[in-house]
């Protein structure tokens, strides 16, 4: 983003890292990182921040390839079509998205990285 908000607010959990920052154009954005092998829930409420009416995210997670440390990346369910990388195709590859009435609810899977961004108004 722009500019870094804050990192790690509240943390409650020694596998989950966040950064938070905002864009000039007026999104914010979230990035979450489980470091952990446990699936966690997370609670996102922007604060001081006009939200607009959706949000949109990425997650990346490894293959099941040299676990833990996998040489593949998943970017939404899309890998790569080589034993190593991502998928060829990652720049068409569209964000999930959902409408943003209040706090977010997102899942974070094990071993893997969200990258949220929130419209602003």
């Amino acid at each position: 983003g722009s500019e870094m908000c804050i990192r790690d607010s509240n943390r409650v959990n020694a596998d989950l890292v966040t950064y938070s920052s905002t864009f000039n154009s007026g999104q914010a954005s979230t990035v979450i990182i489980n470091t952990g092998n446990t699936t966690h829930t997370v609670s996102i409420s922007f604060q001081h921040f006009p939200v607009g009416a959706n949000y949109h995210w990425y997650i990346l997670k490894g293959g099941t390839d040299n676990a833990p440390f996998s040489e593949q990346v998943y970017v939404n369910g899309a890998g790569p079509s080589l034993p190593i990388g991502g998928p060829l195709n990652y720049a068409s590859i569209k964000p999930y998205g959902a409408p943003l009435n209040a706090a977010i609810k997102i899942t974070v899977p094990p071993l893997s990285t969200i990258y949220l961004m929130a419209d602003g108004r």
